[in-house]
């Protein structure tokens, strides 16, 4: 899940590059705005049939290409992305977009050698690319090799010292490493670029969780849900927060309102148990136990066992 997010990211963000002339190209053909409009309306079935026909027409103009390209990422035609990203640099070898482009959609195949190779091509045409070195650092995390990974996200951020997903991607491999503080400060400018986003208060009150700032934690939760009241995993760890304040009653009150969303969600019935049993509720925790397990969440079993066999 994590990684098709980013992905995600990482091709909306590329997206602004396709759509400007490729150099060497012509001007735009009546039937390629056509592409655009629909395109830029989501239509991109339709988009797909409109670029098509500006190849036919102009079978050398790499712009066609690189925006058949995107419009088939769009519905995950990942492959065929690909084979047009390669078309385009067939025609023009410097076209920087496709070779950053094509290196994200390698990367959704786990090509992530072939990958490398793309974006490191891109930074030989330009060597102070921040958004090549910000996919290289998400290369790397790819691999679990997250030093190399923060190695690349700090080269991004020092030539965009404004550059969010960057703070965000390197905050995610510190935490990662143990760096739980280092990761903070990070999720912190992130939020300070980027106020509305409630994952980055999210992610950040994780971190403090695991610090031990349990109060710090839960003011953050609590502000990603103002932002996004339907944000199932704020509520999830402001109650584990509270829990760890023995703040019981909203503990409960909030694993409550997840399982009105998810009455079968097996881990929030378990974590509910949990709190039933630091409350002195054996009879209730081993209810939940039992159902929790019932509902596919396997560990709930060892609490049944320790906890829940008659004497």
């Amino acid at each position: 899940m994590v990684k098709n997010r980013l992905i995600n990211i990482l091709l909306i963000f590329w997206g602004i590059l396709v759509f400007a002339i490729a150099p060497g190209c012509t001007t735009v053909s009546k039937t390629m705005l056509m592409g655009d409009i629909n395109y830029s309306e989501g239509k991109y079935h339709s988009a797909i049939e409109y670029y098509t026909q500006a190849i036919l027409e102009n079978p050398h103009n790499a712009e066609g290409y690189l925006k058949l390209a995107r419009a088939n990422s769009k519905i995950e035609r990942h492959s065929e992305a690909i084979e047009n990203y390669n078309k385009a640099l067939s025609l023009d070898n410097d076209l920087l977009s496709a070779m950053l482009s094509r290196g994200v959609e390698l990367i959704e195949f786990d090509e992530l050698d072939a990958a490398e190779k793309s974006v490191r091509l891109a930074l030989v045409e330009d060597p102070y690319n921040k958004s090549a070195f910000f996919t290289m650092g998400y290369i790397n995390a790819l691999r679990d090799d997250y030093d190399a990974a923060i190695f690349y996200y700090n080269r991004a951020i020092q030539l965009d010292s404004l550059y969010t997903e960057a703070y965000v991607n390197r905050a995610n491999a510190k935490g990662i490493l143990g760096e739980h503080k280092a990761a903070i400060e990070d999720y912190s400018r992130a939020i300070y670029l980027n106020p509305g986003n409630d994952n980055f208060y999210i992610a950040r009150g994780f971190d403090k969780s695991i610090e031990g700032d349990f109060k710090s934690a839960l003011d953050d939760f609590s502000k990603a849900i103002k932002i996004n009241n339907e944000n199932f995993s704020a509520y999830f760890y402001r109650s584990e927060n509270y829990r760890e304040l023995t703040k019981y009653k909203q503990a409960l009150d909030d694993l409550n309102y997840l399982l009105t969303l998810q009455p079968l969600n097996g881990k929030v019935i378990f974590r509910r148990g949990i709190i039933f049993f630091q409350m002195g509720n054996k009879k209730a925790a081993c209810a939940d136990f039992v159902t929790a397990y019932q509902n596919g969440y396997a560990p709930s079993l060892d609490a049944v066992k320790e906890f829940c066999r008659r004497r």
